[in-house]
């Protein structure tokens, strides 16, 4: 049986979308934003906020079977008969990553399917912008204001500048671009437009750690 195509799996994101748990949509939309769809079973889990794969393997293939449930694909006979699982609704496994872990390629379909229920639904990929992000920003160039918003969420300019300086989560070392976060120090609402955009307010972490770094004391 062929991989559904993106009508299919948006009309099965429709289905499914409001009963999934937080955990497992918080994976779909990890994997959604990782470059070219790619990503570790370990990074998905740190995503979710995981501290080991493992459950969050688990996690993912109820994710998949959900999906599965809708779209006939894969089969629960296919299941059965073994050599498929159910992540295998979600994608496909290609080359290991730097750090030789297998990794999943969401279906592009899947993907396509992703880009527009988000779209259509409103749903925040990351930190939403307030109603009052221009209003903070102030008065700029367009140009300036796309970098602007994109800091907001740890992208664009800010996050090169920080990976440029730190080269390497500043806690642990870790140094998987994939893996880690652009971190304001002093936070994005509080900063200057400079301060926004300066490499040097910015520290480079993992998600765990980005997490409770932006958690209030």
């Amino acid at each position: 049986m062929s991989v559904p195509s993106k009508a299919q799996f948006l009309q099965a994101l429709h289905a499914v979308w409001p009963s999934l748990h937080d955990n497992r949509r918080a994976m779909l939309l990890a994997h959604f934003r990782a470059p070219s769809h790619r990503a570790s079973m370990r990074v998905l889990a740190l995503r979710a906020g995981y501290k080991a794969a493992r459950p969050a393997n688990v996690q993912y293939g109820m994710a998949g079977r959900t999906i599965a449930e809708q779209t006939g694909y894969p089969s629960a006979a296919a299941k059965l008969a073994g050599g498929v699982d159910w992540t295998s609704a979600i994608g496909s496994v290609v080359r290991p990553d730097p750090l030789g872990e297998s990794q999943w390629e969401m279906h592009a379909a899947l993907a396509a399917a992703m880009r527009e229920f988000i779209s259509l639904e409103g749903i925040a990929v990351a930190v939403p912008d307030s109603d009052d992000t221009d209003a903070l920003i102030g008065e700029v160039s367009e140009t300036e204001r796309i970098e602007l918003r994109k800091s907001r969420i740890g992208q664009g300019r800010f996050r090169d500048s920080v990976i440029d300086y730190w080269r390497a989560c500043s806690a642990t070392g870790c140094d998987e671009p994939t893996l880690l976060v652009a971190s304001h120090i002093v936070p994005w609402r509080e900063s200057s437009n400079h301060e926004r955009l300066d490499g040097f307010n910015g520290l480079l972490l993992i998600p765990n750690l980005d997490r409770l770094f932006d958690s209030p004391p």
